[in-house]
């Protein structure tokens, strides 16, 4: 069972996030769990485990190196 928007109807199978601290504490692990959301934690500082933020990252700081 996957968490589910009620305003689209979309399921949420897992959560992404590095593993600083704002998303690995008990009561984040308890609310992903009582909604049947699998959390995956990466490595933290490792950028290149996060494709498409840095992508968009770097596709920003680039125009913005261009100007």
């Amino acid at each position: 069972m996957h968490a589910e928007c009620e305003a689209t109807g979309h399921s949420v199978p897992e959560l992404l996030s590095d593993n600083r601290g704002e998303f690995h504490n008990a009561e984040v692990h308890k609310t992903l769990r009582e909604r049947g959301i699998h959390h995956v934690l990466n490595k933290s500082y490792k950028p290149e485990k996060n494709g498409c933020s840095e992508h968009d990252n770097r596709t920003l700081v680039e125009a913005a190196l261009a100007m």
